[in-house]
């Protein structure tokens, strides 16, 4: 099974990982698919689509339209009777980037699956996480060519709980997060592998993209994390934040921030149980982490 995800949290203090944790660390950051071959049928259909076993609600469904429609430009996209994307007349464009066009265009043009799937309030997902199901092959007319089945899990409470200014709030919304997840597929982009490459190039591809659209782009794929007591001495809490960058007219450079409660993202028992610092999750992907 292939798996990726949105960002990690960095330690507040010396990581402690055994011999399964750095295996599990080793699957996240280097991921490679497992190979589970089925007959293809006359079900599969290659594109982007909305599960109707974990159905979005229709707020939800229609808030990630239009952010796909701002990021893109495309403005015809919607879905079909099948809850599939469809992106209309390609050649109407209102803004949007380049790079998020031939991504989403690859998408639905390409010979894979992908399926939109709502885990509000998971304990499995931190924003979105995308995951390999099944591969395809048709034995018969074409056996060598593979098709992958892949499930984009998207928990949109999280976003609720972020706070910061408005740029940063939008430089990190579904739709992006989405492409992210989408590029990880698509491009076989991987996140940062460590201090050697705070950013990674599957988030450095999302920042083209920032770019392009005239948002902030992410300083590093890893939060600063710091303790914080909570109003009227109820306890302390984890804060993370994520930094942002834009550069103005005149070289003037703006900076902003997002932060979140570990405990509101993550599932208070593993926040409890890395009481070190979170150290056991300094290598893990959010979306992976176990939450609420």
């Amino acid at each position: 099974m292939r798996k990726a995800v949105g960002f990690r949290l960095r330690t507040l203090g010396p990581a402690r990982t055994g011999g399964i944790m750095a295996a599990l660390i080793a699957l996240c950051l280097h991921p490679l698919p497992v190979l589970r071959a089925t007959d293809l049928s006359g079900s599969f259909r290659p594109g982007l689509s909305f599960s109707q076993t974990r159905p979005l609600t229709p707020k939800q469904q229609a808030a990630l339209l239009e952010g796909l429609r701002q990021r893109t430009g495309f403005s015809e996209i919607r879905c079909d009777g099948g809850g599939f994307l469809v992106l209309g007349n390609r050649a109407r464009i209102r803004g949007g980037s380049v790079t998020a066009r031939t991504l989403v265009s690859a998408v639905v043009d390409g010979r894979d699956s992908y399926t939109i799937e709502s885990y509000q309030r998971s304990p499995e997902v931190a924003f979105a996480r995308i995951q390999g199901q099944l591969d395809y092959v048709n034995v018969r007319v074409a056996p060598r060519l593979t098709r992958h089945s892949w499930s984009v899990a998207i928990d949109f409470h999280d976003y609720g709980e972020l706070r910061g200014q408005a740029e940063a709030i939008r430089a990190f919304d579904p739709a992006l997060t989405l492409l992210h997840e989408l590029a990880h597929a698509v491009m076989n982009l991987r996140d940062s592998a460590g201090e050697t490459d705070s950013l990674g190039d599957c988030e450095r591809y999302i920042n083209q993209i920032r770019r392009e659209l005239g948002l902030p782009e992410r300083q590093s794929y890893e939060s600063v994390n710091t303790q914080t007591v909570t109003p009227y001495g109820a306890g302390q809490r984890i804060l993370a934040e994520l930094s942002f960058v834009r550069v103005d007219p005149g070289n003037r450079i703006r900076r902003f921030r997002l932060t979140f409660d570990v405990e509101n993202v993550f599932a208070a028992g593993m926040v409890k149980r890395q009481s070190a610092g979170i150290g056991g999750l300094a290598r893990a992907d959010l979306g992976q982490a176990q939450k609420r």
